[in-house]
């Protein structure tokens, strides 16, 4: 289904976003606090988390690709610290890591969503020590400001 396209506003977005990732990250601390995870109900919510941010942000994406401004970009480059930060957290979590892999699919579909999620987060650094975790979320963020920047 699609969801109607709504004009962020483009001043208060980065704190939107940020309000948005707090409500994640606490539905996510819920998650791991529950005794029986299974897929319906830890890994379909935990990935609800990110569709939510895909809704709140693609608008905002979108426009600044194709009707580039002053307030798009100040919006956009507000909100690729908060986003990379956000990613990389939630990436290198060990705790969502072993919660992932405790988890069997019942099907082939939802055994590989779960594969490709504990590939991701290996991918992500999850085992790094964390000096080589901090130092990936530097390269991340750097790159992310340098795609964007490349981009305007």
């Amino acid at each position: 289904m699609f969801v109607p396209f709504r004009t962020p506003d483009f001043d208060k977005f980065p704190d939107a976003l940020k309000e948005l990732l707090e409500e994640n990250e606490s539905l996510i601390k819920s998650l791991l606090q529950a005794k029986n995870r299974d897929y319906r109900s830890f890994v379909r919510p935990y990935m609800e988390t990110f569709e939510k941010i895909d809704l709140f942000s693609t608008p905002l994406a979108h426009l600044n690709s194709v009707e580039n401004s002053k307030k798009t970009q100040q919006a956009y480059e507000a909100s690729l610290p908060l986003l990379s930060h956000y990613h990389t957290k939630l990436s290198q979590n060990r705790e969502l890591f072993e919660a992932f892999s405790e988890i069997m699919g019942e099907d082939r579909a939802r055994q590989e969503v779960i594969r490709q999620e504990l590939r991701d987060f290996r991918l992500s650094g999850v085992d790094l020590p964390e000096k080589e975790k901090r130092r990936l979320e530097t390269i991340d963020l750097k790159l992310s400001e340098l795609n964007n920047h490349f981009s305007q």
